[in-house]
């Protein structure tokens, strides 16, 4: 009787303890769902509030580029020749043909003839409705190199719409040209506030120069609160290029996209020392599932205030003056994650940074995925990466705010 009153004890005691080892495993599984759960609301809070903060950056600039016109000042078209001529020996020496509008590295317009004899430039008045001077660079005209004019420069003497210019050689050189032109429909200065890199009326600027009204759609503005951890500045993945494409603001001439070229230059600004992290992440596994698979890392410490191309030194990355050793993103394959962090206390504890890109042909990169075509709301579609024990924890969100609304007008911040 006392075998089987031990016996029933020890069933009822390994009961007991099985009964006490699925309640641990009942609660230890709670409490680490519950954690799971405080871990991803916490994750979910951030990446809504770096968003957040990412739109109501880009709608500010967005905004402010596209408000800074002051009036609509015309540019007008090149006459179709220029003729030199004498005076004392009588006919024409010279025809060039083929004029055509150029910019100066001041964004002042002038014409521009040229063949094997000479090059000549003609420079707009500052009312930019007729012109003012002139410079000609040749050596193949005899009269002038027998001068030893090889390059000069004059002023201009219009009479009705003949323009003319007397060189003082030894046969009294002529240059003329008529002045009856039509109007080039450009803006002049570069600022037709039509959210555009085209001027008032879709009209395109020569030499594929473009005006401010693109600069929140191709450069990132921000700053990296002082806080020690990595700030996502930039993020592409195929929903991005996809936003971007939609916007028909960004296709016209001089903007490259961030899908159709192949040789690709970072150039960082930044207002402090700073780390900086490059990761590479795999395409197929986010396009397929969501999830953020590192294939590469790459980080360093840049020690000074910087604005250089970001490179390679010894595998590790650097800010460069030089191209050389440039990093080549290849967006085609893959998808890439930059991050900075900051954890000094200067600017008000704040790193201030500005993120463009620059393709091979020098072409503005539309990198922001900004919206502004309608022509009452702005549309953004943020983006965030946090990096915690190793892990990415990514949100993509469309946000919308009405232009001209009080608080981008208001709150604008520098």
């Amino acid at each position: 009787m006392k075998i089987v009153n031990k016996w029933n004890i020890l069933v009822y005691a390994l009961i007991i303890i099985n009964l006490a080892l699925i309640f641990v495993y009942i609660v230890s599984s709670r409490t680490n769902i519950f954690l799971s759960n405080v871990i991803n609301d916490q994750n979910n809070s951030q990446l809504s509030t770096d968003i957040q903060k990412k739109a109501d950056i880009s709608f500010k600039y967005d905004y402010l580029y596209n408000q800074d016109w002051f009036w609509f000042t015309n540019t007008r078209l090149c006459p179709s020749s220029i003729v030199f001529s004498w005076t004392t020996a009588s006919g024409v020496i010279l025809t060039i043909t083929g004029s055509s509008l150029y910019f100066d590295v001041n964004n002042i317009p002038y014409c521009s003839w040229s063949n094997i004899n000479g090059k000549v430039n003609v420079f707009y008045s500052s009312d930019y409705l007729s012109f003012s001077w002139i410079i000609f660079s040749g050596s193949s005209l005899r009269t002038l190199t027998n001068d030893g004019i090889n390059t000069i420069k004059g002023w201009l003497t219009c009479l009705g719409n003949l323009f003319t210019w007397s060189i003082n050689d030894s046969q009294n050189s002529i240059v003329s040209f008529s002045g009856n032109i039509w109007l080039a429909y450009i803006d002049n200065n570069f600022n037709s506030d039509n959210y555009l890199c085209n001027s008032t009326w879709s009209y395109s600027y020569p030499s594929y120069s473009c005006d401010n009204d693109i600069n929140a759609r191709k450069n990132l503005y921000w700053y990296v609160e002082s806080t020690g951890w990595y700030f996502n500045i930039f993020w592409n993945n195929s929903q991005i290029a996809d936003f971007i494409a939609n916007n028909p603001n960004n296709v016209s001439s001089g903007v490259a996209l961030l899908w159709n070229t192949w040789t690709w230059l970072l150039f960082l600004n930044l207002s402090d020392s700073a780390y900086i992290k490059l990761v590479q992440f795999d395409k197929i596994k986010y396009d397929n599932a969501n999830e953020l698979q590192k294939t590469g890392e790459y980080s360093w410490y840049i020690p000074t205030t910087s604005s250089w191309y970001i490179a390679f030194s010894w595998w590790s990355l650097a800010l460069n003056q030089s191209t050389n050793n440039w990093v080549i993103f290849d967006f085609i394959n893959n998808y890439y994650g930059i991050f900075l962090s900051y954890s000094w206390w200067t600017y008000g504890g704040n790193l201030q940074y500005i993120l463009h890109w620059t393709d091979s042909n020098n072409y503005p990169i539309i990198l922001n995925p900004l919206d502004d075509y309608d022509p009452n709301y702005f549309k953004f579609l943020g983006y965030d990466i946090i990096i915690r024990d190793d892990k990415y924890y990514s949100k993509i969100k469309q946000i919308e705010a009405p232009k001209n609304s009080d608080i981008i007008k208001n709150n604008f911040v520098n």
